[in-house]
C-alpha cells in the first residue's frame, strides 16, 4: 500500500480525532512542520489533502512525512490480545511500541542553540574518544571502535589505552586544529566542518604542522563534514604560492556516513554496560545529527537543521546556487563573507530581530592570524587604514553602487549600508518569507562587482 492509500484509509476512524499533535510520537522537527502551520490535533490534520501534507515537507525530505504517515496508521490499529486475565504484557503493545516510546521530544542541543556548533559537536566526540574520561568511563571502547570503523586503522589497537585525545591544538602561526589523536606512533589530525566554509591553506598548514611532529606517523588529515564533500583548492594549497597538500592525504569521513554508525555502535555498548547518563548523550547527539535536510545541493542527508527563518533563507539561497563562505552561524545571525582585501572583508550579516523580522547589515571584518574575521575591531583599523578601505570599497562594489555603501572611517560606525529589514507578512508561510528575504540579499548581491558576483554565484 502506498503512502496516498495509507492516508486515505485512516480517514473514517480518525477525522474526529481531537489528540493533539503532541501526543503523536513524530521527530520533533516533523511536529513542529505541522504546530507552525496551525495544525494542532489529529483532526485538523486529516483536513489536509494529500498532496498539502507532502507540500509541507517539499523541502525537508519525504522520510518526515512517511513518518507522520505511519503514526496515523499505527493509532489505526487494533491492539493484540491481553492474556486470559484482562492483564497487557509487552507482547500484546503494538509492533516498535518500545522503541518508538525510546525517541526524545526534548533535545538539547536544539533547546541550548548549539545544534550546529562545530565547537561543541567536536568537544563531545572528543571527550567520547578520551579512553581516560572520567566522564563516561569506558576506556578505550568507544575510541576502539572508532579507530578501527571509522578510520580503517586496526593496526593501532595496541596504543589506544594511553591515547591522548585533544581539542583546539594550537599551531605554530596560530591557527588552531580542532582535534587530534595522538598515541605513542601515530598522530591524527581532523578538521571539523558543519556550517562555516574552508580557510585559506587550512588543511596544507595543519598537515605540515603534524609532520613535524618527531617520531609520529601521520597516515593523512580527516576532514569531517555533513555529507563528507572534498576539500576546497583553496585549503589544501599553499598561502605562499608553489606547493599544494596532496589530495590521497586528506581523508574526508562524513557525520551521516561515518560518525551515525560509529555513535550507534557506542549507544548499544553503552546500553550494555548500564552508562545510562552518557547513553543519554549520545542519543541526543545522534537526534541532532539527523534533525532534518538542510541544504539539498551542497549536503545531501538529514543533518544538523533546526528550522526557523535564517535556516531557510540559506536553504534558499544554496538552491539559487549561491556558494557562500560562512563565518558565523548563531541562533540570532549568520554572516558570510562577500570580498577580501589585504587584512579586511566585506561580509553581509543576517540578523534575526524577532519572530517576525529579519535585518540585513553589511559589516567590515579585520582578517586575524587563524584567517577568521574580526568584526568589532574593524572600525578601529579602518580608522588607522582608510586608503586600504577605500581599495576594498573599490573592488568589492561596482561604480555605479558604491555610493549606496558608507564612506566613512568613523570607529563606531560598523553597518557599512543601510539597515534592510525584512518582515514576516501576516499569514505568510515561512518558505515565503524567507524567498522574500532572500530576494533583498539578492538585490545587495546586485551591486557587486561582476567578478565578486561570480564567485558567489555556482555555474548550474
Amino acid at each position: 500500500m502506498n503512502e496516498e492509500a495509507k492516508l486515505a484509509a485512516v480517514f473514517p476512524t480518525l477525522t474526529e480525532s481531537s489528540l493533539p499533535i503532541e501526543e503523536l510520537d513524530l521527530n520533533v522537527t516533523a511536529r513542529n512542520f505541522l504546530l507552525r502551520d496551525g495544525i494542532h490535533t489529529v483532526a485538523q490534520l486529516l483536513q489536509r489533502t494529500h498532496t498539502d501534507l507532502v507540500g509541507l515537507f517539499r523541502s525537508r525530505g519525504l522520510p518526515f512525512y512517511s513518518e507522520v504517515i505511519y503514526q496515523l496508521t499505527r493509532l489505526t490499529e487494533p491492539p493484540k490480545a491481553a492474556k486470559a486475565d484482562g492483564t497487557c504484557t509487552v507482547e500484546c503493545l503494538p509492533e516498535g511500541i518500545l522503541e518508538e516510546s525510546t525517541r526524545k521530544r526534548f533535545n538539547i542541543f536544539q533547546v541550548a542553540g548549539i545544534w550546529k556548533s562545530e565547537e561543541i559537536h567536536t568537544r563531545i566526540i572528543a571527550e567520547l574518544l578520551n579512553p581516560g574520561s572520567t566522564f563516561h568511563n569506558m576506556g578505550a571502547a568507544f575510541l576502539k571502535r572508532f579507530v578501527t570503523e571509522v578510520l580503517q586503522l586496526p593496526d593501532l589497537q595496541e596504543e589506544l589505552p594511553s591515547a591522548a585525545v585533544k581539542t583546539e591544538v594550537p599551531t605554530k602561526n596560530g591557527r588552531r586544529i580542532d582535534m587530534v589523536i595522538e598515541t605513542a606512533h601515530n598522530y591524527l589530525p581532523f578538521e571539523v566542518k558543519i556550517w562555516a566554509g574552508d580557510q585559506e591553506s587550512q588543511l596544507y598548514d595543519y598537515y605540515q604542522y603534524a609532520q613535524k611532529k618527531q617520531g609520529k606517523t601521520v597516515p593523512c588529515i580527516y576532514y569531517l563534514t555533513p555529507d563528507g564533500h572534498e576539500p576546497s583548492d583553496w585549503s589544501v594549497k599553499s598561502s605562499t604560492g608553489g606547493s599544494s597538500l596532496d589530495r590521497g592525504k586528506v581523508q574526508t569521513l562524513s557525520f551521516h556516513n561515518n560518525i551515525l554508525p560509529w555513535l550507534e555502535g557506542c549507544i548499544r555498548l553503552a546500553d550494555d554496560s548500564h552508562h545510562y547518563d552518557v547513553l543519554e548523550i549520545m542519543k541526543q547527539l545522534r537526534d541532532n545529527i539527523q534533525g532534518s535536510p538542510f541544504c539539498p545541493q551542497r549536503h545531501p542527508g538529514f543533518l544538523f537543521l533546526k528550522t526557523d527563518i535564517l535556516d531557510e533563507i540559506y536553504q534558499v539561497l544554496c538552491n539559487r546556487n549561491y556558494d557562500l563562505l560562512w563565518t558565523e552561524c548563531t541562533d540570532q545571525y549568520m554572516t558570510f563573507t562577500l570580498h577580501k582585501k589585504g587584512s579586511l572583508e566585506f561580509a553581509l550579516r543576517m540578523k534575526k530581530k524577532s519572530e517576525t523580522c529579519v535585518s540585513l547589515h553589511l559589516i567590515c571584518g579585520v582578517i586575524q592570524e587563524d584567517k577568521t574575521p574580526d568584526y568589532a575591531k574593524a572600525g578601529p583599523y579602518i580608522y588607522d587604514s582608510p586608503d586600504e578601505f577605500e581599495t576594498l570599497l573599490s573592488e568589492a562594489f561596482s561604480d555605479s553602487d558604491r555610493e549606496k555603501v558608507k564612506h566613512t572611517t568613523w570607529k563606531s560606525d560598523w553597518e557599512r549600508m543601510k539597515v534592510i529589514l525584512c518582515e514576516r507578512p501576516h499569514g505568510s508561510s515561512l518558505a515565503a518569507w524567507a524567498s522574500a528575504c532572500s530576494d533583498e540579499i539578492e538585490e545587495v548581491f546586485s551591486w557587486l562587482n561582476t567578478d565578486v558576483y561570480e564567485r558567489l554565484k555556482k555555474k548550474s
